[in-house]
């Protein structure tokens, strides 16, 4: 019994290895968010949730309004994407029903920013971006 739970565990840890295609290390981030690596080896994004005052984790606090942010790298994690993406979005949670919140480039670090709302300070989302020409779509979590 214990040899045949150590082998379901091997093998369940094994077969998530390889599974992301990345195997450089995540870089650190830059601006106290969540550092992402955006498929095809494009480079990196970052999510941050800032506002007037921290929302309680997936809670939509009353009178709270925060801003999400998202800033694109290149592949070394720290030089900024250029030329900077298009059309970037984010859903808040996935599903085909949710809709998606505009990001724009009104940030003075270089940052898309939403519209400010009631968004929880973590929560599982959609990236999408065009990238280079491509659309590009990338999910995360945020804690």
């Amino acid at each position: 019994m214990r040899s045949t739970a150590l082998l379901l565990t091997i093998t369940l840890l094994g077969s998530f290895a390889g599974c992301s295609g990345w195997k450089e290390p995540i870089p650190a981030t830059l601006h106290n968010g969540a550092m992402f690596a955006l498929p095809g080896k494009k480079g990196f994004f970052e999510v941050n949730v800032r506002g007037d005052a921290p929302a309680a984790r997936g809670v939509r606090a009353k009178g709270v309004k925060n801003a999400i942010i998202v800033y694109f790298y290149q592949l070394d994690g720290t030089t900024p994407m250029s030329p900077a993406p298009t059309n970037v979005t984010v859903k808040v949670a996935t599903g085909d029903a949710i809709p998606a919140v505009t990001l724009s480039t009104q940030s003075s670090d270089g940052g898309f920013v939403s519209s400010p709302g009631h968004f929880p300070a973590g929560f599982r989302g959609q990236l999408s971006a065009t990238i280079d020409g491509e659309d590009v779509e990338s999910p995360f979590l945020i804690r």
